[in-house]
């Protein structure tokens, strides 16, 4: 594995993630389902040499009968040669696909502690999400 070093200083680094708060509530008529609607929002803070993207995830089942809510926070390091156009790209990329998985799995055991069967979230694709909110603002520029 190449060392990351003064030389080679064009670098995004993984360092860690926290949930920073998470809720669960569950109506007792509610049956297993894997039909979720699942809503992301998230942002980030970009400093000198940390990167943190903080993620919002909220999963429904279709009958409103389960719901849940986790916030989460991932920490980033980059190097010195990166421009700041390199690091907002991935950090509205990338960084959401590499924490999703996390709090994806968080939630599956989330849900199996509470003594109900394992809600597991498929998975999603960034790349597909970005390249379609690209699609949609040239659309509604041509529209204008």
């Amino acid at each position: 594995m190449k060392k990351q070093t003064a030389k080679n200083s064009n670098f995004l680094k993984f360092i860690a993630y926290r949930i920073e708060k998470s809720a669960i509530k569950i109506d007792p008529d509610y049956q297993p389902t894997k039909e979720f609607e699942i809503n992301i929002n998230a942002g980030h803070d970009i400093q000198e040499k940390q990167l943190f993207l903080k993620m919002f995830v909220k999963a429904t089942d279709k009958n409103k009968k389960i719901k849940i809510e986790v916030d989460s926070v991932a920490i980033f390091e980059r190097g010195d040669a990166l421009t700041d156009d390199k690091v907002e790209k991935f950090m509205m990329g990338n960084a959401l696909a590499i924490l999703f998985p996390h709090i994806r799995a968080f939630i599956t055991n989330l849900t199996a502690l509470s003594m109900i069967p394992p809600v597991i979230l498929p998975t999603l694709n960034f790349s597909a999400t970005k390249a379609e909110k690209k699609t949609s603002k040239k659309k509604k520029k041509e529209s204008d």
